[in-house]
């Protein structure tokens, strides 16, 4: 084995891969690439427990809710690793958003009938 041939190297095991091989890494170099580019792109776009827990989100009882007095503000946008506003898609209910609110528009708990 030689050493300090780095793009040979690389370039041999391209060359002499599987079609299986080849797919699964680039699939992989692909998911680095977009990390870079979208936050949380794993989490958000191909997790499969990620899923699971957005089926499980719409059906749940409690959680982050956003009541009639939000103004749009977009404060909680700001704040939140996944991007997100409370109760849509991809919010995981972390509850950093709820302090952020200077209307205290973004509560935990049941969500009320009238809204």
């Amino acid at each position: 084995i030689r050493t300090g041939e780095f793009f040979n190297s690389i370039y041999l095991s391209f060359q002499h891969a599987s079609p299986f091989w080849l797919i699964r890494t680039i699939l992989i170099i692909a998911l680095i690439v977009g990390s870079l580019i979208v936050a949380n792109a794993w989490c958000r776009f191909v997790c499969p427990a990620g899923g699971l827990f957005e089926i499980v989100k719409k059906i749940s009882l409690f959680g982050i809710r956003k009541s009639s007095a939000c103004d749009n503000c977009d404060a909680c946008l700001h704040v939140c690793e996944m991007g997100t506003r409370p109760e849509e898609m991809n919010c995981n209910n972390c509850g950093d958003c709820l302090h952020v609110c200077h209307n205290n528009a973004i509560y935990w708990g049941k969500k009320k009938k009238y809204e």
